[in-house]
This record gives C-alpha cells, sequence and structure tokens, in this order.
C-alpha cells in the first residue's frame, strides 16, 4: 500500500477481500460481528458494476465458507442507481439472492440527497421478495422522519445513522439539530420495530439507546465504524449486546475517508500525531 494508504489504515481493513474477512474474524474474536463493505461509489462504467457484483459474491462465499459472522454493506451507485434503477435492482437480485442461500444479510447504505426517493424505491422492491435486507436512514436529511415513518409501516429494517453527506441547507439540517432529531427517530423505532440498528459513537445517544432498550422485546444492534471509539463497540460488547463494526476495504476509500475526516477533523491529529516532531 501507498504512504496515504498506511495512515488511513485505521478506518480501512485493507485493499482485498482477505483484508477485510482478516478483520472480521478479529471482531468476531471480541465477540462482535462485521459488516463488511467493498469501497467504491458512482459508479457507471458497466464493466465496472460487473466487477463490484463478483467482489461481493466472491466475498458472501468466503464468509459462509469461513463460518464468519459478518453481513455486507453495498452503496446504490456501485450497482448503477446514477443511471438506471431497473439495473440497480437486477444487480442487488444477484447478490441478495447468494446472500439468501448463505443466511446473510445485507444492508444497503444510503447516500446523498439525489439518490433518497431511488434508494428506498429499490429497497422496497428487494424487500418485498427478500427479509435479509435492511436499509439506511439519515438522521441529518429534512425528509428522513417522514421516510422512517413510511419504511417501518412497510416493516423495513432500518439502520439510523447521524449521516455524513452535506448536500445544502435545503436537503440537510446542521449539525446542532441532528442529535435531537436522531433521539425522535430512535424512539420511532423502539416503539414500532422489531428489528433495527443504531449506528452512532455519540455517547449520550448509545445510552439514550441503552435506557429505550429496558423492555424491549426486538431486535438491537448497535453498529459503529472501524477504527472510531473502540472503547464504546467493545464495552458494549462485553456486556452482551449485540454489537458489529463496519469494516470497509479497497482502493477506492478517498470518498469514505473524506467524509470521515469532514465528521472529525480531529482524527486527523490521532493519525499523524505520533508523527509530529515535539519541542523538547
Amino acid at each position: 500500500m501507498g504512504l496515504a494508504s498506511f495512515f488511513v489504515r485505521r478506518w480501512i481493513a485493507g485493499e482485498s477481500v482477505d483484508d477485510a474477512i482478516g478483520a472480521a474474524v478479529r471482531y468476531n474474536s471480541r465477540g462482535m460481528s462485521a459488516i463488511i463493505n467493498y469501497l467504491g461509489e458512482h459508479d457507471c462504467d458497466e464493466r465496472v458494476i460487473r466487477k463490484n457484483v463478483s467482489v461481493y459474491l466472491r466475498l458472501l462465499d468466503r464468509i459462509h465458507r469461513k463460518k464468519i459472522r459478518a453481513s455486507i454493506s453495498v452503496k446504490p451507485s456501485q450497482m448503477h442507481i446514477e443511471r438506471k434503477l431497473e439495473h440497480c435492482i437486477v444487480h442487488f437480485r444477484k447478490i441478495l439472492d447468494r446472500a439468501k442461500k448463505y443466511g446473510t444479510f445485507v444492508w444497503i447504505d444510503m447516500e446523498g440527497s439525489e439518490h433518497t426517493s431511488r434508494t428506498i424505491e429499490s429497497y422496497l422492491s428487494l424487500h418485498r421478495s427478500y427479509k435479509n435486507v435492511g436499509m439506511v436512514v439519515q438522521a441529518n436529511m429534512v425528509r428522513s422522519q417522514s421516510d422512517l415513518k413510511y419504511l417501518l409501516e412497510k416493516g423495513a429494517v432500518v439502520r439510523l445513522v447521524k449521516g455524513a453527506y452535506r448536500d445544502g441547507k435545503k436537503t440537510v439540517y446542521g449539525k446542532s439539530d441532528v442529535r435531537k432529531i436522531y433521539k425522535t427517530m430512535m424512539r420511532m423505532m423502539f416503539e414500532k420495530s422489531r428489528r433495527f440498528a443504531i449506528a452512532t459513537h455519540d455517547r449520550t445517544l448509545v445510552g439514550e439507546a441503552l435506557r429505550l432498550s429496558r423492555g424491549y422485546r426486538g431486535h438491537l444492534e448497535f453498529q459503529f465504524l472501524m477504527g472510531i471509539k473502540d472503547d464504546i463497540k467493545y464495552g458494549l460488547a462485553d456486556e452482551g449486546y449485540n454489537v458489529s463494526d463496519y469494516v470497509p476495504f479497497g482502493t477506492n476509500w478517498r470518498g469514505y475517508v473524506t467524509r470521515r475526516i469532514r465528521e472529525n477533523p480531529l482524527a486527523l491529529l490521532q493519525i499523524f500525531g505520533p508523527f509530529i516532531p515535539r519541542k523538547k
């Protein structure tokens, strides 16, 4: 790997399927599951899209063969959603057929606001035939509370995130509002869903989820991103909660890493701090 890749290894497992599987094995040994994502987005070249599908199929085979506790997470723009919705659904069906055969869960990631409606349409179309599929909802998007209500009415399995895409004031809330909105949406899921995931590193929100979970009889999972606030995730796993870590891999990591830095600029100091000379 190049020098830049060396520094971002904190957030990504590596470049290959083997790297992702190795990271998943390590998380399993700590009592956690993995959510494996092959990095890439905004792919319109059919050859690249076919390769994306092939990598996910190979990944599913390896997860099954190695008996790893893991799901996979796929970005719609890796599956041609920007051009042809029907093509996107066909590609997802190939992945979901293999995943269903193995009993593996598939998450559909949410991206920028330009893809929200199509992503929901794709998910609901797939959800009619597959029960091993869930989707992401971003709390920072202005439309998301009504989207969540609609999805829960349809029996959707939802992973609730704060949201890292910045699309402008008309489509997303400011950072100061997102925590309050996240709490509201989280309560809605506890009331109306039998299976969902809380995906946040916000200690206040994790604490609120733990409070709301008392007496909850459904399946709740806490999900985190690789390399961020490991003490929270390991602590929850040690206490017996369902915990998964998002494990991205591949060479197209720039978009993903940029969003992590935008969310938390101090993360750069964590990475480069040890290499900065100190005054004596």
